[in-house]
């Protein structure tokens, strides 16, 4: 997905009754919900040097502003460190930057199975899904990824993650 692509799932998310948080490294934490707020979104849209980033490229910057991100709002939004795919970054003049939470809640087997498909490498943070769900890992087997009481995930032999019940 591109940046653009990015920003308009964020803005379904919105739409669905998602609370998006925010980051402002001169403000601090913030969160995005409801249209009423949507505006913080059109400085993401507008800003020709928008740029995704992928939660495994973070540097500390990044790392730092989840972190605030997560210990403000995450338990009362119900976002995982698990869950944050990235972040859409602003640089802003005079030094400041923005950025807003991506968040690819990952609840199912069907959902990791997706999760990984999408991925151009493995996932770092598939093992922090699989045990916040309360998964069996797999990992250390041949094509195995993780289970549960019902099914499992498994890649075939192209190297797509499928999932199987049982």
């Amino acid at each position: 997905m591109n940046t653009t692509e990015i920003i308009q799932t964020i803005k379904a998310q919105i739409n669905e009754g998602w609370a998006i948080p925010v980051y402002n490294s001169s403000i601090g934490p913030n969160y995005v919900s409801s249209s009423e707020n949507a505006f913080v979104l059109e400085n993401f849209e507008e800003a020709a040097a928008a740029q995704y980033i992928p939660a495994t490229s973070f540097t500390d910057r990044e790392k730092e502003a989840v972190g605030k991100m997560l210990a403000q709002y995450g338990d009362e939004f119900d976002i995982r460190a698990s869950e944050v795919a990235g972040l859409v970054v602003v640089e802003e003049e005079g030094g400041d930057w923005s950025c807003i939470m991506y968040v690819h809640a990952i609840n199912t087997m069907e959902q990791l199975a997706g999760y990984i498909n999408d991925a151009d490498e493995w996932p770092g943070d598939v093992e922090d899904i699989i045990k916040t769900n309360g998964w069996l890992s797999d990992t250390g087997t041949n094509f195995g990824v993780c289970h549960n009481d019902t099914e499992k995930v498994v890649l075939n032999e192209k190297g797509e993650a499928i999932v199987i019940s049982f």
